[in-house]
């Protein structure tokens, strides 16, 4: 159980998925769930396990 996240990826690409709970936090506020991640075209599917319900949080992808 948790939140699913979910983006394009493409062939040879890794990708990094990071939380925050405050936009305005900047780059300091951004925490990484999870790194090294092989692409899977054409969808890469990640699952936050670690949600707290009732508490916004915002994801972001990054290409390593």
């Amino acid at each position: 159980m948790g939140f699913e996240v979910t983006c394009s990826s493409v062939t040879g690409h890794v990708y990094t998925v990071a939380r925050s709970h405050d936009l305005l936090a900047g780059d300091s506020g951004w925490t990484s769930l999870a790194t090294g991640i092989a692409a899977t075209p054409p969808i890469n599917t990640y699952v936050d396990t670690n949600v707290v319900a009732g508490v916004p949080c915002f994801y972001r992808i990054l290409l390593e």
